[in-house]
């Protein structure tokens, strides 16, 4: 791993956990139903969207054939993939939904060797076994929110696992492909397509019959028109960083090294943002998580 790769993985991971410490407070602090999410989640699209835009005229990037059904697709994965981890995380514990999900990181890893004939030297199995074991202690199993495992949340659990780790294959596949042109028009299209999706499932949710009371429904607080546009600006710029970044870091690094260290790293950057801003404690369990979590991501950046 070179400098610049790792200096770039820093940034996506700085990127994603701004955009997701940002997206969680909003869902605990502002959400009241399900409407005000999707209309959240469409907007972020929309700013991510027209940056991307605007990236796509200045760089005069190709929209081809092959941009276009990639993209399609690709926008249809991250409507369906938020949607999965949001049921997931409803019907199920945080701590166990968490530690499944992690695991999606496997599916490029695997994939850069069926289908790129990408080689994994035995340093690279141990560095990646190594990551899946700081995971498993990293999450903390004993925090529950009172909910039980269902197989409902296990299908859930399944399926965002499988679309995670579907990014990272279409991701690596179109920068192949198409050897790092019409990233930002691929991109573009992908969260037009998501805009579109979120924004009408908001407008179904918002019909239902069952509504909170007139007072906490969307657009009746002045406060929640403002949070709302201004976070929806933070994780519409970040979730761009951080598409950008990854799509070229998965077309110009070994699969098996790039996922593991990208996923391990989001999940302990967390970690110690949970800690250093937000005053929680880890358990002994979770501090043993980090340091073989650290120790798997330096054995795979040297190999």
């Amino acid at each position: 791993m070179t400098l610049i790769q790792f200096l770039l993985i820093a940034l996506s991971v700085a990127c994603g956990v701004l955009f997701s410490s940002t997206r969680s407070r909003f869902s605990k602090k502002h959400v009241t139903e399900l409407s005000d999410l999707m209309i959240f989640n469409s907007l972020c699209a929309v700013v991510a969207s027209v940056l991307l835009g605007l990236v796509t005229l200045i760089t005069n990037n190709e929209i081809n054939s092959f941009t276009l059904v990639f993209g399609l697709i690709y926008g249809v994965m991250i409507t369906a993939g938020s949607l999965t981890a949001l049921m997931a995380f409803k019907f199920g514990p945080l701590s166990y939904t968490t530690l499944i999900t992690a695991f999606a990181m496997v599916i490029p890893s695997v994939a850069g060797v069926l289908f790129w004939n990408e080689s994994i030297k035995p340093i690279k199995y141990l560095g990646m076994a190594m990551i899946l074991v700081s995971v498993f202690f990293a999450v903390d199993r004993k925090k529950t929110d009172e909910k039980k495992t269902s197989l409902k949340w296990l299908f859930f659990c399944i399926l965002t696992l499988f679309i995670n780790g579907s990014y990272g294959v279409m991701q690596k596949r179109f920068y192949m492909r198409e050897n790092g042109g019409g990233t930002y028009a691929f991109l573009m299209i992908s969260f037009i397509v998501s805009a579109i999706a979120t924004f009408i499932a908001y407008g179904i949710l918002s019909r239902r019959k069952k509504q909170n009371p007139p007072e906490k429904r969307l657009g009746k607080s002045d406060l929640f028109k403002r949070v709302l546009i201004i976070f929806s600006l933070i994780c519409g710029s970040t979730t761009v960083v951080n598409n950008i970044i990854n799509t070229y870091l998965a077309g110009t690094m070994d699969s098996a090294v790039f996922f593991p260290v990208l996923n391990g790293c989001s999940l302990y950057t967390t970690i110690i943002v949970s800690v250093v801003i937000f005053k929680e404690r880890l358990t002994k369990r979770q501090w043993f998580g980090l340091i073989v979590g650290f120790a798997a991501i330096m054995l795979l950046a040297l190999s």
